[in-house]
């Protein structure tokens, strides 16, 4: 059985109620030892402001699938709807365009914003102190760091994408530079926001175990969402982002 698959008799449990200890919780979720082959994700948009996880606690949730990208079981506290399904409903029931944002509503998202970013740019600091992203190679090599929030105007639509490169070449090998980047985009529509997040890779050559090319190895999205949904929602995958160590392990450049 390989990382991304699961055995017949736990994919049989997908829509039923399964029980665990709460292992680990965090701002964008909370980990579940479900007992089997992978921990289970009850996501940070499944989480009340009244709800009170702490690590220890018994949970009953329902089993709603498998994520690969997550490599975890998704869970779904009872007498919740499916996020697809909560976030249809709530288009059905927006009749008109969202109302302005009064100032405090504007503070909290500059507010949030700039702390996801700096959580992002403390990984990516890490990555590139940690890994040899051509500094070695002294006068033959060049690498950057790049962070920065990006505010365009797509299709009409204003886009805000928090955005962290690294990019790399070793001159002596390479034609191109090499790129690894962690990026959220918040596009504001009249039919509510979209939020992207994404990781991508695009390799000039072989390295460590990436072939050369372009890998996208973790992409979320959700659409039609109303101002804390997407941050509750850009919150989650912030928090995931800044857990995918093994993306920059696999490119083999550790110091």
């Amino acid at each position: 059985m390989t990382d991304a698959e699961v055995s017949e008799a736990e994919t049989g449990l997908v829509g039923s109620i399964v029980e665990g200890e709460a292992t680990a919780v965090f701002r964008w979720g909370v980990i579940v030892d479900l007992g089997l082959s992978r921990d289970g994700l009850i996501d940070v948009l499944y989480i009340d402001d009244d709800d009170n996880y702490e690590v220890g606690d018994r949970v009953s949730c329902c089993l709603d699938g498998f994520d690969e990208m997550k490599n975890k079981f998704i869970l779904r506290p009872p007498g919740q709807l499916p996020l697809a399904e909560r976030l249809r409903k709530a288009r059905e029931r927006r009749v008109s365009p969202p109302a302005p944002l009064d100032a405090a509503g504007i503070a909290r998202f500059l507010l949030s914003l700039d702390r996801f970013q700096k959580q992002l740019d403390a990984f990516m600091l890490g990555a590139y102190l940690a890994c040899d992203f051509g500094g070695d190679f002294g006068d033959d090599g060049d690498s950057t760091l790049s962070p920065q929030v990006r505010l365009d105007v797509v299709d009409g639509a204003p886009q805000v994408t928090l955005d962290h490169a690294i990019t790399w070449m070793d001159r002596t090998r390479d034609q191109e530079l090499s790129e690894y980047r962690l990026a959220v985009t918040l596009t504001f529509a009249e039919a509510g926001i979209t939020v992207e997040a994404f990781v991508r890779l695009d390799l000039e050559r072989d390295m460590g175990e990436w072939p050369a090319g372009v890998h996208i190895p973790y992409r979320q999205r959700a659409d039609g969402l109303v101002l804390d949904e997407a941050l509750a929602f850009v919150e989650a995958r912030v928090g995931e982002l800044c857990q995918r160590y093994d993306d920059v392990n696999r490119l083999g450049l550790g110091s």
